[in-house]
């Protein structure tokens, strides 16, 4: 039999409780420029630099669950493929997993390896500029990610 210390379950309550209110605030936030949101019409994919932002404080399913029923429609109606769009979303919210600060991938390695997330942090910031720099290409250059597609239609 092992028992808690009275500081352990006070410190873990009010840990949960914090980041049980900051998602759920961000989260009603979020869902309330997304209702806004869709009376957006765009001719350009730009809208879709956006994403890495959802992907920071809501879960990637959840994030895509509520955010490609409403950026796929006009996004595909300005002629942006569906397959395009699908790997440009999906890059998107894997840079948000990777990205404070509710990045869950952060806290989730921080929590396997001992690593203070400040440490984290701080290793992580090099890889940050190469894959905006990727999104931003395959936003940008369609033909890059159609062209195995493109191949097996």
């Amino acid at each position: 039999m092992f028992s808690l210390d009275r500081r352990w379950l006070v410190t873990g309550s009010l840990l949960a409780a914090i980041i049980g209110v900051a998602s759920g605030l961000a989260s009603a936030l979020f869902l309330v420029v997304l209702a806004h949101a869709t009376d957006i019409q765009t001719d350009h994919p730009w809208l879709l630099y956006g994403l890495p932002f959802a992907g920071m404080v809501i879960a990637s399913a959840t994030a895509t669950l509520l955010l490609v029923p409403i950026v796929a429609p006009p996004v595909v109606a300005a002629g942006v493929d569906p397959i395009h769009l699908g790997i440009v979303v999906v890059f998107n919210l894997m840079i948000g997993t990777i990205t404070p600060p509710f990045g869950l991938s952060l806290f989730l390695l921080s929590n396997m390896t001992g690593v203070p997330m400040v440490k984290l942090l701080k290793a992580m910031l090099p890889f940050y500029p190469p894959l905006l720099i990727t999104l931003a290409i395959l936003t940008a250059v369609p033909a890059l990610v159609l062209f195995i597609p493109n191949l097996l239609r």
